[in-house]
């Protein structure tokens, strides 16, 4: 690009050696001295003309306009090495480490728990219903529109973010910044404009300014460009956040491999030949019921699974792991009690389950967890007050007290628990 772009109006005159001036967007060639003009340089007592010429923006259109199809090419070429190659690499990178992870996956119950069990249940906050827990790669067949040389053409120019108005003058390879307000008191130097007095002060050279004005007109051109592959940028953001879900998968495949039976708020351990305890942490919370607030302390459920040759059975509904536990649906044995709920409409249990199909069986299990905790938690819905008035463990009874009690006890807020 820098071979079209270098042919520009600046580079012109600093090869020609011609002085000039840039006023208000407009270029302005110097004459030899012939007497009082409105618009000129006074320098060393002397006058020398400003003729008007080009308005900058046109002399870059007509550039962007004769180097067409260049710049065309050169705008492809920034997207495809900027963005659409970048999307490629990425997605291959996203697609591998996918693949990866998959193959981690065996067959056995002890990666079936550890790892589709897990991610089952903690992609999950709500109650499982339906829809992939595994993690889905979109196809993300994405194409930039093609950019156009018509893009750059406009009445805008690069050269006014490095020169402030009113502009600048350009003598002997030198330049020198135009300032408002000026005054030939004092001064033999400066510029009439307009009826307007331009003091002068020394800038940079041309060389410099000509290397800055075109590195300002391929920014242009690379923005313009950059407009064209935006619609790589959601995707880009999809595929890194892939990324993160699948090595966070990946670091707590590894870890569990290591620490053995723990990861988060799932716990699981072998009890005896091809069975296997599944358990779930329920951090301390609080219940709220008619403007009444009751603490209960943190326990632990679980399950048993059972393998049987590629499946597994799960034994049977959640229980309370660390009795004795204080809980109106909590019976001797840490059975608990499930109302009108009917486990039929979404499993049985003691039926066998091929883990051919393990994520939605590992949906099963989690669900299974999910429901146990739901049903401490929040299972008070519609119920009387008084299976927990009768436990003596009501703590308040507004909500600012209720919020003291957990902040003393560190509990957050979000586990002060709504029953109404």
């Amino acid at each position: 690009m820098t071979n079209e772009i270098d042919k520009n109006f600046l580079n012109n005159f600093r090869q020609c050696g011609e002085p000039f001036a840039v006023i208000n967007s407009r270029i302005y060639t110097l004459s030899r001295p012939k007497g009082h003009y409105r618009n000129a340089l006074h320098i060393m007592d002397k006058a020398y003309p400003l003729d008007e010429s080009e308005e900058v923006f046109r002399l870059e259109n007509s550039l962007f306009l004769r180097h067409a199809r260049g710049i065309e090419s050169v705008m492809s070429d920034y997207i495809k090495r900027n963005f659409s190659d970048k999307f490629e690499s990425s997605r291959a990178e996203v697609m591998s480490m996918n693949n990866f992870y998959e193959s981690m996956q065996d067959g056995s119950i002890e990666t079936f728990i550890r790892v589709d069990v897990f991610n089952a249940y903690n992609l999950s906050s709500r109650e499982i219903e339906t829809g992939k827990v595994s993690i889905d790669l979109p196809n993300w067949n994405v194409r930039a529109t093609q950019p156009s040389i018509n893009d750059l053409v406009s009445k805008d120019d690069s050269l006014g973010s490095l020169a402030k108005r009113p502009g600048f003058l350009s003598m002997a390879n030198r330049c020198y910044l135009l300032l408002n307000n000026g005054t030939q008191d004092g001064s033999r130097d400066y510029v009439s404009f307009e009826g307007s007095i331009l003091g002068i002060k020394p800038w940079m050279r041309l060389e410099e300014l000509c290397e800055q004005y075109t590195s300002a007109i391929s920014e242009r051109i690379q923005k313009k460009a950059g407009e064209h592959a935006q619609v790589f940028g959601k995707a880009l953001e999809e595929i890194a956040e892939k990324k993160r879900q699948i090595s966070n998968a990946v670091n707590s495949f590894n870890a569990g491999s290591v620490q053995g039976d723990r990861w988060g708020e799932i716990g699981f351990r072998k009890i005896r030949e091809n069975e296997y305890q599944v358990s779930l942490d329920i951090m301390p919370y609080i219940i709220e019921k008619q403007d009444r607030y009751f603490f209960f302390d943190g326990v632990k459920i679980g399950i048993v699974i059972t393998a049987v040759n590629n499946g597994i059975m799960i034994d049977g509904p959640p229980k309370v792991l660390n009795m004795p536990y204080r809980h109106p649906f909590v019976h001797d044995g840490g059975i608990m009690c499930w109302g009108e709920f009917k486990w039929e409409t979404k499993l049985h249990f003691n039926q066998f389950y091929e883990l051919s199909h393990r994520k939605a069986v590992a949906k099963m299990v989690a669900y299974v967890l999910l429901k146990g905790k739901l049903n401490l938690e929040s299972g008070h819905v519609g119920r009387p007050i008084s299976e927990l008035g009768d436990l003596g463990c009501q703590i308040a009874d507004n909500r600012a007290a209720a919020e003291r009690h957990a902040l003393s006890r560190g509990i957050p807020k979000g586990r002060i628990i709504d029953n109404d």
